[in-house]
C-alpha cells in the first residue's frame, strides 16, 4: 500500500507512510486467525502488477497465501479469462452487521463512504464469486505466481 500511496498524485508524499500503516492496522483487526468469517475475491491484475517492484509483490502474495490458508477465510482469484467483472469496476467491502445489516465500505478516488443500499454490491460480489476460480486453484494460483517471482530475484 506504501508504494502505490507514495506514487498517488492526490496522497500528499509525507502522509502516504501513515495511511498505509493505519490500513494495515485495520485490516489486521479483521483478516486474524479465529477472527471473523471473511470472504476474499481478488482480480488477476492484483496477482500480477508489481506495484514497488517484484520482491515487494512477491512479500504480499505470499502473505496473501497466509491469509487464504486461514480456516476463517474464503478466497478465489478472478483469472483474466473471465473477463469484465463488474464488481472489480470499484474496489468495494461488504460489511455483515449482526442482526441481519449490510454495508457497503467503498473508495474512490477521494472518499470513502459507507452505502447501506448495498444490493448492487452484493449481487456484483456474489457474481465474481461465482465466476472466480475455486478456493484451491485461487491458492495455486498464488503458488505459482510466487514461484515465479522468486525465479525472477535470483
Amino acid at each position: 500500500m506504501h508504494a502505490q500511496l507514495s506514487r498517488s498524485p492526490t496522497v500528499p508524499s509525507g502522509e502516504a507512510y501513515a495511511i498505509a500503516e493505519a490500513r494495515e492496522r485495520r485490516g489486521s483487526r479483521i483478516i486474524r486467525p479465529n477472527g471473523p468469517d471473511v470472504w476474499i475475491v481478488l482480480g488477476a491484475d492484483a496477482v500480477n502488477r508489481e506495484v514497488g517492484g517484484r520482491g515487494v509483490l512477491r512479500r504480499q502474495l505470499e502473505r496473501l497465501r497466509e491469509v487464504a490458508d486461514m480456516s476463517n477465510v474464503r478466497f478465489r482469484v478472478l483469472p483474466f479469462s473471465v473477463g469484465g467483472i463488474t464488481a472489480l469496476s470499484c474496489p468495494f467491502t461488504l460489511l455483515y452487521i449482526k442482526p441481519a445489516r449490510t454495508l457497503a465500505y467503498v473508495e474512490s478516488l477521494t472518499r470513502a463512504e459507507y452505502v447501506r443500499s448495498t444490493g448492487p454490491y452484493v449481487a456484483a460480489f456474489d457474481f465474481a464469486w461465482q465466476a472466480a476460480a475455486s478456493e484451491p486453484e485461487s491458492k495455486a494460483i498464488l503458488d505459482s505466481r510466487i514461484a515465479d517471482l522468486s525465479q525472477e530475484e535470483r
